[in-house]
């Protein structure tokens, strides 16, 4: 029956930056034009109610939807990229963090909690790039940031080892899914991301805007 899909493809997140021109191109078939899909909105920050949108794709011929996560995001926080590196910074220094609020406190703590559980596989991945054969957390960090800032420490990892900073998230990954697209670190499925309303154009009802 024409609409129906017999493999369900993953989902994708992708960074802006990281395909040229104006949008992404889908990993099955580059060579085909992706079509706007709408997009959904998460909150620009923990302390704020303003919004960001993220512009979503679609490939015409498989079915696979591209999210496209601007430079300044990690997937899955609340804070942006300045609040995150300069946090990381103090911490790998051990100098003061900048002023931040007790949300965004809170926040950056579990991020380095976060961070500090990918050390060994960052190293695994990036070798001598980091220095240190078993670095400690505030090692991993500074031979990251020899690197780059903090965006593009995110653009490296996610194109070129289809992963990010602070988990192995799923929709990096250009694979097939079982139904399940939550991201996930190692084999435990995350929570749905709460900073997020997703928002999308139902093409099969002549563009009718749905909201999920």
């Amino acid at each position: 029956m024409r609409g129906r899909c017999r493999l369900l493809l993953q989902p994708m997140q992708l960074r802006e930056g990281s395909f040229d021109g104006p949008r992404p191109t889908c990993p099955e078939h580059p060579k085909q034009r992706v079509h706007r899909h709408g997009f959904y909105v998460r909150f620009e920050n923990c302390d704020s109610q303003r919004r960001l949108r993220i512009e979503r794709f679609v490939c015409p011929r498989c079915g696979r939807t591209l999210s496209v996560l601007p430079k300044n995001r990690l997937p899955y926080v609340a804070v942006n990229t300045t609040l995150v590196e300069s946090e990381f910074d103090a911490r790998a220094s051990g100098t003061d963090p900048p002023s931040t609020s007790e949300k965004e406190r809170g926040c950056l703590r579990r991020a380095f909690e976060r961070f500090a559980g990918r050390v060994a596989p960052l190293c695994a991945l990036l070798g001598q790039m980091i220095g240190p054969i078993k670095p400690s957390v505030g090692e991993c960090w500074r031979g990251l940031r020899q690197l780059d800032n903090l965006e593009g420490i995110l653009l490296l990892l996610g194109t070129k080892f289809k992963t990010s900073l602070l988990a192995d998230y799923r929709c990096l990954q250009p694979g097939f899914s079982s139904g399940n697209t939550r991201p996930t670190i190692g084999p435990r499925a995350l929570k749905a991301d709460p900073t997020q309303r997703c928002c999308f154009i139902k093409v099969a009802t002549g563009g009718r805007l749905c909201g999920a």
